[in-house]
């Protein structure tokens, strides 16, 4: 079985290749937005983000789950997600999954929440973390 430990929402993280440390840049609470006067939404905007969590299983043994991240807008409708396959190695006790996103579904100021899930069997899903986003659309003045 796998336990989630943490997660965050950040910019960017980057692994060391000699010592395998983690850094983890602009850790993302809140956002403000700058949208053109004809700016239509909903939208899909460029937004460099990424979704980094450390799991933690017994040593020895292998686990394969299925991570699900989905992302709800101020609405609460769900505007996306994203769907890997995680395999771990036996001899590793903790795990770290980086989940990379170039772009955002923008429909709106308000909070956004990133839903992490795992699932490891095709009927269980569990709810490990919910992440905020706060976005400020400020208003533009002609």
């Amino acid at each position: 079985m796998i336990r989630h430990l943490w997660s965050i929402l950040a910019t960017q993280s980057s692994v060391d290749q000699q010592t395998n440390n983690l850094s983890i840049f602009d850790v993302m609470e809140e956002l403000t937005v700058q949208l053109p006067v004809d700016a239509k939404l909903p939208a899909v905007v460029p937004l460099k983000h990424t979704i980094v969590s450390l799991w933690q299983k017994e040593r020895g043994k292998e686990v394969n789950f299925e991570l699900r991240i989905e992302i709800v807008g101020p609405n609460g409708n769900k505007l996306g997600e994203i769907v890997q396959k995680i395999k771990t190695l036996p001899q590793h006790r903790r795990m770290r999954t980086i989940t990379q996103m170039e772009t955002f579904p923008l429909v709106g100021a308000g909070e956004y929440t990133f839903k992490v899930f795992t699932s490891e069997s095709d009927t269980v899903r569990t709810l490990q973390s919910e992440l905020p986003l706060d976005i400020i659309i400020p208003k533009i003045e002609q």
